[in-house]
């Protein structure tokens, strides 16, 4: 983690993803767009340039979210924009791992900056298997 999320702009015209929303990733001077899936489930994958598998999906199921941006370990850090649909608002989830959790990728990342309007407001969490099990431990929300 230890990005940061900004603020939220009318979608373009993107026929594929019209009820979708879009996401940007920057981190320096690369730019990428992040996988926006409708679908998941246990066994599958977690972020799009790791094997790693969920194992288990706590309350971020697909009957509970519309859904998710499949996004990369290696640009944790990175400034994420996301679009609505025009006229659509979003609930907005932020997860990962703090230094707390026993993994190398998160002592190096920690938590994002986020402003007070980001509330703590997660159920139970989701785990993943990459040699062992791991187990989120950060959930922000903010409707945008």
């Amino acid at each position: 983690m230890g990005g940061s999320l900004s603020g939220i702009q009318d979608a373009p015209s993107n026929p594929t993803h019209l009820a979708a929303p879009v996401c940007t990733a920057t981190a320096g001077f690369a730019t990428s767009y992040p996988k926006v899936l409708s679908t998941w489930d246990v066994g599958s994958i977690v972020w799009s340039d790791r094997a790693w598998t969920y194992t288990r999906l706590g309350s971020f199921t697909t009957s509970a979210f519309q859904f998710k941006l499949q996004t990369e370990v290696d640009r944790r850090k990175a400034s994420y924009t996301v679009t609505a649909p025009k006229g659509q608002g979003l609930d907005v989830y932020v997860l990962g791992e703090t230094k707390a959790v026993d993994a190398p990728w998160a002592l190096a990342a920690g938590e994002p900056g986020l402003d007070s309007s980001w509330s703590e407001a997660c159920e139970s969490l989701p785990e993943y298997e990459a040699g062992a099990t791991y187990k989120f431990d950060f959930c922000r929300r903010r409707m945008l």
